[in-house]
Protein backbone atom coordinates (compact mmCIF):
# COMPACT_ATOMS: atom_id res chain seq x y z
CA UNK A 1 0.00 0.00 0.00
CA UNK A 2 1.24 3.65 -0.59
CA UNK A 3 2.58 5.36 1.90
CA UNK A 4 1.71 8.67 1.02
CA UNK A 5 5.14 9.89 1.66
CA UNK A 6 4.58 9.07 5.25
CA UNK A 7 7.52 8.09 7.45
CA UNK A 8 6.96 4.45 9.14
CA UNK A 9 7.36 4.88 13.27
CA UNK A 10 7.71 1.81 15.57
CA UNK A 11 5.04 2.13 18.42
CA UNK A 12 5.11 -0.65 21.45
CA UNK A 13 2.35 -2.82 20.85
CA UNK A 14 -1.20 -3.20 22.96
CA UNK A 15 -1.79 -6.44 25.16
CA UNK A 16 -4.55 -7.65 27.04
CA UNK A 17 -3.17 -7.69 30.21
CA UNK A 18 -1.96 -3.86 30.60
CA UNK A 19 -3.26 -1.34 32.94
CA UNK A 20 -4.90 2.08 32.21
CA UNK A 21 -1.35 3.89 33.44
CA UNK A 22 0.00 1.53 31.22
CA UNK A 23 -2.03 2.52 28.02
CA UNK A 24 -1.58 6.46 29.03
CA UNK A 25 2.45 6.16 28.97
CA UNK A 26 1.93 4.37 25.77
CA UNK A 27 -0.57 6.57 23.86
CA UNK A 28 2.20 9.48 24.79
CA UNK A 29 4.51 8.07 22.43
CA UNK A 30 2.14 9.13 19.66
CA UNK A 31 2.45 12.75 18.29
CA UNK A 32 -0.73 14.43 17.92
CA UNK A 33 -2.45 17.58 17.58
CA UNK A 34 -4.90 16.67 20.40
CA UNK A 35 -4.88 15.92 23.94
CA UNK A 36 -5.32 12.48 25.19
CA UNK A 37 -9.17 11.77 26.89
CA UNK A 38 -10.65 9.82 29.52
CA UNK A 39 -14.07 8.91 30.16
CA UNK A 40 -16.12 7.34 32.01
CA UNK A 41 -19.28 5.97 31.41
CA UNK A 42 -21.71 5.71 33.03
CA UNK A 43 -20.79 9.81 34.23
CA UNK A 44 -22.98 12.95 34.55
CA UNK A 45 -21.85 14.61 31.22
CA UNK A 46 -20.07 13.90 27.81
CA UNK A 47 -17.09 15.90 29.07
CA UNK A 48 -14.01 13.77 29.82
CA UNK A 49 -12.91 13.32 33.30
CA UNK A 50 -9.42 13.88 32.86
CA UNK A 51 -7.57 15.19 29.54
CA UNK A 52 -4.03 15.76 28.94
CA UNK A 53 -2.55 18.92 29.56
CA UNK A 54 0.27 18.32 27.01
CA UNK A 55 0.34 17.43 23.45
CA UNK A 56 1.36 14.31 22.54
CA UNK A 57 4.87 14.07 21.28
CA UNK A 58 6.62 11.13 21.56
CA UNK A 59 8.09 12.10 25.32
CA UNK A 60 6.28 10.86 28.46
CA UNK A 61 4.89 14.13 29.77
CA UNK A 62 2.76 12.35 32.51
CA UNK A 63 3.75 9.26 34.43
CA UNK A 64 1.94 6.88 36.10
CA UNK A 65 2.11 8.46 39.19
CA UNK A 66 1.05 11.51 38.05
CA UNK A 67 -1.96 9.91 36.15
CA UNK A 68 -2.81 8.46 39.08
CA UNK A 69 -3.21 11.34 41.17
CA UNK A 70 -5.47 13.07 38.65
CA UNK A 71 -7.48 10.28 37.47
CA UNK A 72 -8.32 9.34 41.56
CA UNK A 73 -9.62 12.59 41.90
CA UNK A 74 -11.26 13.15 38.67
CA UNK A 75 -13.31 9.89 39.47
CA UNK A 76 -14.30 10.88 42.99
CA UNK A 77 -15.48 13.55 41.77
CA UNK A 78 -17.81 12.23 39.03
CA UNK A 79 -21.01 12.80 40.28
CA UNK A 80 -24.12 10.79 41.07
CA UNK A 81 -24.29 9.00 37.58
CA UNK A 82 -20.94 7.05 38.23
CA UNK A 83 -21.74 6.16 41.69
CA UNK A 84 -24.59 3.96 40.32
CA UNK A 85 -22.35 1.75 38.98
CA UNK A 86 -20.61 0.55 42.29
CA UNK A 87 -22.05 -2.64 43.93
CA UNK A 88 -20.75 -4.61 47.20
CA UNK A 89 -20.01 -7.70 47.13
CA UNK A 90 -22.69 -8.59 49.81
CA UNK A 91 -24.97 -8.08 46.75
CA UNK A 92 -23.42 -11.45 45.35
CA UNK A 93 -24.62 -13.66 48.21
CA UNK A 94 -21.73 -12.62 50.50
CA UNK A 95 -22.59 -12.03 54.35
CA UNK A 96 -22.53 -8.48 54.70
CA UNK A 97 -20.77 -8.48 58.46
CA UNK A 98 -17.89 -10.12 56.72
CA UNK A 99 -15.07 -7.52 55.43
CA UNK A 100 -15.69 -9.07 51.67
CA UNK A 101 -18.98 -8.43 51.61
CA UNK A 102 -18.45 -4.50 52.36
CA UNK A 103 -15.73 -4.30 49.13
CA UNK A 104 -17.24 -1.91 47.06
CA UNK A 105 -16.00 -2.13 43.45
CA UNK A 106 -17.35 -0.31 40.13
CA UNK A 107 -19.02 -2.11 36.76
CA UNK A 108 -18.15 1.31 34.76
CA UNK A 109 -16.39 1.54 31.79
CA UNK A 110 -13.35 3.67 30.91
CA UNK A 111 -12.06 4.51 27.41
CA UNK A 112 -8.88 6.38 26.68
CA UNK A 113 -8.56 8.31 23.11
CA UNK A 114 -6.55 10.19 21.06
CA UNK A 115 -7.34 11.81 17.69
CA UNK A 116 -5.13 13.20 14.92
CA UNK A 117 -2.60 10.29 14.61
CA UNK A 118 -1.35 9.57 11.41
CA UNK A 119 -1.47 5.52 10.23
CA UNK A 120 -0.37 5.37 6.96
CA UNK A 121 -1.13 9.15 5.84
CA UNK A 122 -4.51 9.05 7.11
CA UNK A 123 -5.99 11.17 10.49
CA UNK A 124 -7.22 8.64 12.54
CA UNK A 125 -8.11 8.69 16.38
CA UNK A 126 -7.07 5.66 18.73
CA UNK A 127 -9.20 4.68 21.57
CA UNK A 128 -8.77 1.77 24.03
CA UNK A 129 -11.72 0.57 26.52
CA UNK A 130 -11.69 -1.02 29.64
CA UNK A 131 -14.34 -2.90 30.94
CA UNK A 132 -14.81 -4.33 34.36
CA UNK A 133 -12.91 -8.23 34.80
CA UNK A 134 -14.98 -8.97 38.01
CA UNK A 135 -12.50 -12.66 37.98
CA UNK A 136 -9.65 -9.79 39.56
CA UNK A 137 -11.53 -9.35 42.60
CA UNK A 138 -10.59 -12.53 44.03
CA UNK A 139 -7.19 -11.98 43.60
CA UNK A 140 -6.94 -8.22 45.03
CA UNK A 141 -8.89 -9.78 48.23
CA UNK A 142 -6.01 -12.76 48.86
CA UNK A 143 -3.17 -10.31 48.02
CA UNK A 144 -2.37 -11.76 45.13
CA UNK A 145 -3.13 -8.53 42.89
CA UNK A 146 -3.49 -5.21 41.94
CA UNK A 147 -5.48 -2.58 40.41
CA UNK A 148 -6.45 1.22 40.55
CA UNK A 149 -8.96 2.14 44.17
CA UNK A 150 -10.20 5.51 45.18
CA UNK A 151 -12.72 7.18 47.26
CA UNK A 152 -15.68 8.39 45.69
CA UNK A 153 -18.66 10.15 47.29
CA UNK A 154 -21.82 7.39 47.78
CA UNK A 155 -23.85 9.26 45.79
CA UNK A 156 -26.44 9.36 48.81
CA UNK A 157 -27.53 12.27 51.05
CA UNK A 158 -25.62 13.59 53.69
CA UNK A 159 -26.31 12.03 56.97
CA UNK A 160 -27.90 13.88 59.86
CA UNK A 161 -25.49 16.97 60.89
CA UNK A 162 -23.50 16.77 57.81
CA UNK A 163 -22.84 18.68 54.86
CA UNK A 164 -21.12 16.23 52.96
CA UNK A 165 -22.47 12.76 51.18
CA UNK A 166 -20.31 9.35 52.87
CA UNK A 167 -16.99 8.72 51.39
CA UNK A 168 -16.30 5.30 50.02
CA UNK A 169 -13.17 3.40 48.91
CA UNK A 170 -13.87 1.55 45.40
CA UNK A 171 -12.21 -0.86 43.34
CA UNK A 172 -12.19 -0.74 39.49
CA UNK A 173 -11.08 -3.87 38.16
CA UNK A 174 -10.81 -3.00 34.94
CA UNK A 175 -9.35 -5.20 31.76
CA UNK A 176 -8.43 -3.62 28.15
CA UNK A 177 -11.08 -5.37 26.23
CA UNK A 178 -10.27 -3.67 22.67
CA UNK A 179 -8.06 -1.09 20.99
CA UNK A 180 -10.06 0.86 17.77
CA UNK A 181 -8.76 2.74 15.33
CA UNK A 182 -11.30 5.48 13.82
CA UNK A 183 -11.15 7.04 10.98
CA UNK A 184 -13.56 9.62 8.72
CA UNK A 185 -10.29 11.25 6.89
CA UNK A 186 -11.19 12.50 3.25
CA UNK A 187 -8.96 10.69 2.16
CA UNK A 188 -10.69 7.63 2.68
CA UNK A 189 -12.85 7.90 -0.24
CA UNK A 190 -10.31 6.68 -2.09
CA UNK A 191 -7.76 4.77 0.34
CA UNK A 192 -10.41 2.96 2.53
CA UNK A 193 -10.69 -0.27 0.56
CA UNK A 194 -6.89 -0.68 0.13
CA UNK A 195 -6.61 -0.94 3.36
CA UNK A 196 -9.40 -2.86 4.59
CA UNK A 197 -7.34 -4.82 1.28
CA UNK A 198 -3.87 -4.64 2.92
CA UNK A 199 -5.63 -6.70 6.13
CA UNK A 200 -6.82 -8.65 4.74
CA UNK A 201 -3.53 -9.86 2.50
CA UNK A 202 -1.79 -9.90 5.79
CA UNK A 203 -3.97 -12.25 7.39
CA UNK A 204 -5.27 -14.29 4.62
CA UNK A 205 -4.32 -17.54 6.58
CA UNK A 206 -6.81 -16.25 9.02
CA UNK A 207 -9.68 -15.20 6.63
CA UNK A 208 -12.74 -16.82 5.98
CA UNK A 209 -14.99 -15.99 3.03
CA UNK A 210 -18.49 -15.53 4.39
CA UNK A 211 -16.85 -13.35 7.17
CA UNK A 212 -15.22 -10.71 4.58
CA UNK A 213 -17.15 -7.66 3.58
CA UNK A 214 -20.80 -8.59 4.83
CA UNK A 215 -23.66 -5.77 4.68
CA UNK A 216 -25.06 -5.21 7.74
CA UNK A 217 -28.84 -5.43 7.76
CA UNK A 218 -30.00 -2.21 9.18
CA UNK A 219 -27.34 0.10 6.68
CA UNK A 220 -27.03 -1.25 3.90
CA UNK A 221 -23.90 1.10 3.27
CA UNK A 222 -22.41 -0.57 5.98
CA UNK A 223 -20.23 -3.27 5.39
CA UNK A 224 -18.05 -5.58 7.95
CA UNK A 225 -15.50 -7.82 7.59
CA UNK A 226 -14.32 -10.35 10.93
CA UNK A 227 -10.62 -12.13 10.80
CA UNK A 228 -9.62 -14.04 13.56
CA UNK A 229 -7.21 -17.08 14.55
CA UNK A 230 -9.34 -17.59 17.82
CA UNK A 231 -7.00 -15.55 19.88
CA UNK A 232 -7.18 -12.31 18.72
CA UNK A 233 -10.62 -10.99 16.38
CA UNK A 234 -10.16 -8.03 14.15
CA UNK A 235 -13.47 -6.60 13.17
CA UNK A 236 -13.04 -3.80 10.48
CA UNK A 237 -15.97 -1.68 9.51
CA UNK A 238 -16.52 0.68 6.71
CA UNK A 239 -19.13 3.02 5.69
CA UNK A 240 -21.16 6.31 4.64
CA UNK A 241 -21.92 8.67 7.46
CA UNK A 242 -23.86 11.84 7.10
CA UNK A 243 -24.27 14.73 9.44
CA UNK A 244 -25.67 18.46 9.76
CA UNK A 245 -22.94 20.13 8.36
CA UNK A 246 -20.63 17.03 6.75
CA UNK A 247 -21.06 13.18 4.97
CA UNK A 248 -18.36 11.24 3.95
CA UNK A 249 -16.74 7.57 4.29
CA UNK A 250 -15.22 6.31 8.01
CA UNK A 251 -13.28 3.55 8.67
CA UNK A 252 -13.09 1.36 12.28
CA UNK A 253 -10.48 -1.67 12.91
CA UNK A 254 -11.17 -2.99 16.41
CA UNK A 255 -8.90 -5.58 17.91
CA UNK A 256 -10.04 -7.51 20.68
CA UNK A 257 -10.25 -10.83 22.60
CA UNK A 258 -11.57 -13.82 20.60
CA UNK A 259 -14.99 -14.46 22.64
CA UNK A 260 -14.30 -17.53 24.97
CA UNK A 261 -10.71 -17.24 23.41
CA UNK A 262 -7.67 -17.67 25.90
CA UNK A 263 -7.41 -13.92 26.03
CA UNK A 264 -10.71 -13.36 26.76
CA UNK A 265 -10.50 -12.22 30.44
CA UNK A 266 -13.85 -11.08 31.07
CA UNK A 267 -15.47 -14.45 30.39
CA UNK A 268 -12.94 -16.61 32.53
CA UNK A 269 -13.47 -13.65 35.03
CA UNK A 270 -17.29 -14.03 35.36
CA UNK A 271 -16.91 -17.81 36.21
CA UNK A 272 -13.96 -17.17 38.76
CA UNK A 273 -16.05 -15.11 40.41
CA UNK A 274 -18.93 -16.88 40.65
CA UNK A 275 -17.03 -19.35 42.11
CA UNK A 276 -15.68 -17.57 44.77
CA UNK A 277 -19.04 -15.44 45.50
CA UNK A 278 -20.59 -18.80 46.00
CA UNK A 279 -17.65 -20.64 48.34
CA UNK A 280 -17.89 -17.44 50.31
CA UNK A 281 -21.88 -17.82 50.47
CA UNK A 282 -21.48 -21.44 51.72
CA UNK A 283 -19.01 -20.86 54.08
CA UNK A 284 -20.71 -17.94 55.97
CA UNK A 285 -23.86 -19.86 56.19
CA UNK A 286 -21.97 -22.76 57.78
CA UNK A 287 -20.27 -20.77 60.33
CA UNK A 288 -23.87 -19.05 61.26
CA UNK A 289 -25.52 -22.39 61.70
CA UNK A 290 -21.88 -23.43 63.40
CA UNK A 291 -23.01 -20.47 66.03
CA UNK A 292 -26.47 -21.92 66.29
CA UNK A 293 -25.70 -25.13 67.82
CA UNK A 294 -26.37 -25.03 71.75
CA UNK A 295 -23.02 -25.36 73.56
CA UNK A 296 -22.87 -28.07 76.16
CA UNK A 297 -22.66 -26.25 80.06
CA UNK A 298 -19.69 -27.27 81.79
CA UNK A 299 -18.61 -26.36 85.39
CA UNK A 300 -14.99 -26.40 84.10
Amino acid sequence: MPDRNCTTTSYKPFGPTESVFDVWEKLQAFTSSEPIQVRLSPADGTTPIVQSAFLPDGTLHSPRELFLEELATSVGNAGPSAWRAVRRLSSFGIPDHTPEGSYHFSTGTLRMELKGVQVMGLNFAIRATFEPNLGLIPGYLAGATEYFHCEMASGDSPGKGKSKPEMAMVGFPWSLTGITLFSDDRCLDQDASKITKAILDKYARYVKQDQVVMPTSDDPTRKISIISDEIVAIAIHEGLFKTKISQGRFLEIEYSPFPQGPLDALSAGDVEFLTFAQAMAECSKEDLEAESVPALDTPF
